[in-house]
């Protein structure tokens, strides 16, 4: 646990230089079931979304529906909800349903 809150928190914060390092490594942290998820590595993930959603919205995206698949986001707050509604409806109000629409989508992270 030690490690965990100093040298891996640290390493968590410092992987956000790189946001599709960053990406990876929060999902697959995840995946694993890992035991500072809810501690260490959501509250890196909450911080960094809104800025995510700018700079690597696809992968963003597929992070958090991961992270919802798998029940690892937990009770966040109001305000990180409306941002990621906002951004969400933003995106989606102007777009017109086509095949060439839909097959543009592939989210992964």
């Amino acid at each position: 646990m030690a490690l965990w809150i100093g040298l891996g928190r640290k390493f968590l914060e410092r992987s956000w230089e790189h946001p599709v390092f960053a990406i990876r490594v929060h999902g697959a942290l995840a995946e694993l079931g890992w035991g500072g998820w809810k501690l260490i590595a959501l509250p890196t993930v909450l911080k960094m979304t809104p800025q995510l959603l700018e700079t690597e919205p696809r992968r963003t995206i597929g992070l958090l529906a991961a992270l919802h698949r798998e029940r690892k986001l937990g009770e966040v707050d109001l305000v990180w909800r409306l941002k990621v509604e906002t951004w969400v409806t933003s995106r989606l109000i102007n777009w017109e349903r086509s095949q060439e629409s839909v097959s543009a989508i592939s989210v992964s992270f």
